[in-house]
């Protein structure tokens, strides 16, 4: 589920530019590299921290990964602050350089072994994040990309310092990050705010499961698909955590809803097959329709008019994705590639 802006907009363009004049000082080419290569980190990190709820053994691992994706929320909210202030392009998904993490999480996922790489990959990250964040925080003089910077150090120390004592003996700090969101006051009625609830969920499962999709799909035209729905999905997430914001709607920290933990499971539990673009698209082909008929019931009982034209506005793109899926079906070459 998404509400599209540009339904035919073409995929991220390579992402040397340069940031434009959109507001106070531009920003050099080194500093809107790095803001990029935070942006693929925090990317990951929100991937990896995806997976624990899925798959970890451990309850405490289980709860931190919460923390990452509570904490991800949040810093989305201000790296798209600083692209719109800035006129930077920032990824929708990870980044080259921090692919071979995310595979190697990936790749224990249902193992012995997921819970210490799944940390031990958190603290590689959040080393490389604080790195990144405080030789941008030394060659900007810009105060809104300063404090970008500067909340990422601090955030990323105490988080890094969690997965550390994690790994070291298992006992979670009662001072680390914490583990839920803000009470729930939402100024909408039941049916708006499950709704809202509902679609964080859907976006939330079908960017991570499109980030396996472009990460392991053996077919270039399903990765070419799964990047589109990445994209797509992070639009959709931000859009709903405007709204939500808005009316103090608490939204889910992860996938919430039963059957978008199924489908999650179902790609990742297929993710060594060579069978794995024929389920990926089938469960997009179930997901999407699905996700269709949620949009129509909101539109037709729901009360408040901001969330009613999100549900208007998103089915135009779940057809797309839809029709997407059914279309690469279709071609025989996806079949067993």
């Amino acid at each position: 589920m998404k509400r599209q802006v540009h339904h035919l907009r073409p995929q991220i363009e390579p992402l040397e530019g340069k940031a434009l004049l959109a507001s106070g000082q531009p920003l050099s080419n080194t500093q809107v590299q790095l803001l990029q290569q935070l942006a693929s980190g925090d990317n990951l990190e929100n991937f990896t921290s995806q997976m624990p709820a899925l798959g970890a053994s451990r309850f405490d691992v289980r709860q931190f990964a919460r923390t990452e994706l509570i904490h991800a929320q949040s810093s989305d909210r201000r790296f798209e602050q600083v692209s719109e202030q800035k006129g930077v392009i920032l990824p929708p998904d990870i980044g080259p350089s921090d692919q071979p993490r995310a595979l190697r999480v990936l790749s224990a996922f249902n193992s012995s072994q997921f819970d210490q790489t799944y940390l031990s990959t958190i603290v590689q990250a959040e080393t490389k994040q604080i790195a990144l964040a405080r030789r941008l925080a030394g060659l900007t003089s810009d105060s809104t990309v300063r404090q970008l910077a500067q909340s990422i150090i601090s955030e990323e120390q105490q988080h890094r310092t969690e997965a550390q004592r994690l790994i070291t003996n298992g006992n979670p700090s009662t001072t680390g990050p914490g583990s839920s969101n803000s009470s729930n006051t939402s100024l909408l009625n039941t049916q708006d705010t499950t709704f809202l609830q509902s679609a964080y969920s859907v976006n939330s499962t079908e960017r991570f499961v499109s980030q396996i999709a472009a990460l392991k799909a053996r077919n270039s035209s399903v990765r070419t698909y799964g990047e589109k729905l990445i994209a797509d999905h992070t639009l959709g997430q931000r859009e709903i955590q405007s709204i939500a914001s808005t009316y103090r709607v608490k939204l889910p920290s992860g996938i919430l809803r039963s059957q978008d933990i199924a489908m999650a499971r179902q790609i990742l539990s297929a993710v060594n097959s060579s069978g794995f673009d024929n389920v990926y698209l089938n469960a997009n082909v179930q997901g999407h329709t699905m996700d269709i008929a949620d949009n129509r019931r909101e539109v037709q009982v729901g009360q408040n008019p901001s969330v009613k034209e999100l549900a208007r506005s998103d089915i135009p793109t779940d057809t797309l994705h839809l029709i997407g899926a059914q279309t690469l079906l279709r071609n025989k070459t996806v079949v067993g590639a």
